[in-house]
């Protein structure tokens, strides 16, 4: 008498062939898959991780900045445009550069370095002194 795994494989001999065509069938599809560019199948893992869940929030999004976008549009009128004149630049740029030596001042380290320049004493005209008044000089 013939055991069950002999009448099996006897019944399902014919299925065979047919498995074998559906095992090459999908071996060619996963190949084809692997080909894919690799840029377009991360884009649609980017699409299926980040997108997809949490559509409402990106909805959401997009509609604040459309408002956004609206509103600065209607906020001035058209064809005017500021464009800065020649001294409102040079203006700009004398306030910077007296921002930058403040803070060059501020930021100096305190130190001898730092001490304020000694004042010069006026030059006198030395003809005019009389011998009174005429400086003493140590003579060593």
């Amino acid at each position: 008498m013939p055991s069950p795994r002999e009448i099996l494989l006897v019944r399902h001999r014919a299925a065979g062939p047919r498995l074998d065509a559906v095992r090459t069938a999908v071996l060619a599809r996963e190949t084809a898959a692997r080909r894919r560019p690799v840029l377009l199948a991360a884009l649609r893992t980017l699409w299926r991780e980040l997108v997809e869940p949490c559509r409402p929030a990106w909805a959401a999004l997009a509609a604040v900045w459309a408002v956004l976008l609206i509103l600065d549009g209607t906020s001035r009128p058209l064809g005017e445009t500021h464009r800065p004149v020649a001294t409102e630049t040079v203006a700009a740029i004398a306030g910077w550069l007296e921002q930058r030596r403040m803070l060059a001042e501020l930021a100096a380290p305190a130190g001898p370095s730092s001490a304020p320049a000694p004042v010069a004493a006026p030059v006198r005209d030395h003809s005019q002194l009389t011998p009174a008044s005429a400086p003493v000089r140590n003579v060593c």
